[in-house]
């Protein structure tokens, strides 16, 4: 893989199609150059690629959205294929996350479809990023090393402010990212400052549309920062008693649905909320909660 020469927009649609064909069943032979390539002299083609996306963000127009797409899909497709150099991939996730975000906060609107297809693609590379560096377990090398806070903090800031576009799907799916990159990095400081962002009333009621879909993003890192953000004191005046009803609600439900067996992380989450001041002060008709919070 050469990416010396500076331009994206014929080194992509190539790289695209290899990964393609490393991707398929039994193509050991493209998968073994695959890796071979990546990680050759210290993984100097990987970090010449996250120059030239990081550099196409200072003149990147709405026109390179679909572009943006295809980079998405081929760091979720590498990040499949290599088992190690996650602290790499992540900063060009994050790369791609804020090229998108500041071209919303620049040229919005345009075509919402591109758009959300784009967002799309970039929230299934880091769900499989979160997928990988969740089974490799705490960090002991470099390969499993904690991603960087800074840059996770940074891509938060810049993607909360696409919570509540008008486009109903833009906004859920860029709820979504949120939530993988707090699954990446749940660290109380982000939490913290994802609550005092001027749109945190929005991105909580998303969070609960969210879970209400089940569609859009995985169930345990939603989870797990429902159940965060419930825990907060600051959560007052993000949430409000009338959504947390609503959310006690949904989450019976799937209780219901799931079966005793594989419930628990829900019934936990189900015990935040009932002992949560704000779910005692909605007026929603409580559901009959001791079926659901005992182990």
């Amino acid at each position: 893989m050469d990416f010396s020469v500076d331009d994206l927009e014929s080194i992509v649609p190539e790289l695209f199609i290899i990964l393609q064909q490393a991707s398929a069943p039994h193509s050991v032979f493209a998968r073994q150059w695959v890796l071979d390539s990546v990680q050759q002299h210290d993984w100097r083609p990987l970090r010449q690629f996250s120059e030239l996306v990081r550099g196409f963000g200072d003149f990147v127009q709405p026109a390179h959205i679909p572009l943006l797409e295809m980079i998405a899909q081929c760091i979720e497709m590498l990040v499949a294929i290599v088992s190690t150099g996650f602290d790499l991939f992540l900063p060009l996730a994050l790369s791609v996350l804020s090229i998108l975000a500041n071209l919303y906060l620049k040229h919005w609107p345009f075509s919402p479809p591109t758009f959300c297809a784009a967002l799309v693609a970039a929230k299934h590379s880091l769900s499989v990023l979160l997928d990988r560096i969740t089974e490799m377990g705490p960090p002991s090398s470099e390969a499993t090393a904690a991603p960087s806070s800074d840059l996770i903090c940074e891509g938060v800031c810049l993607v909360m402010y696409v919570v509540d576009c008008e486009e109903e799907n833009v906004a859920r799916e860029a709820a979504a990212v949120c939530c993988l990159l707090y699954g990446l990095h749940n660290d109380p400081i982000l939490l913290e400052m994802l609550l005092m962002h001027t749109k945190a009333p929005v991105f909580a009621r998303n969070l609960i549309h969210l879970l209400n879909r089940g569609t859009y993003v995985p169930l345990q890192p939603l989870l797990t920062m429902l159940a965060d953000v419930l825990a907060r004191p600051v959560c007052q005046g993000v949430l409000f008693p009338r959504d947390v009803g609503v959310l006690s609600e949904i989450l019976v439900r799937l209780i219901v649905d799931t079966g005793e067996s594989d419930s628990r992380p829900l019934r936990q989450v189900l015990r935040t909320v009932a002992e949560s001041s704000l779910f005692k002060e909605s007026t929603f008709p409580p559901p009959d909660q001791s079926l659901y919070l005992c182990d």
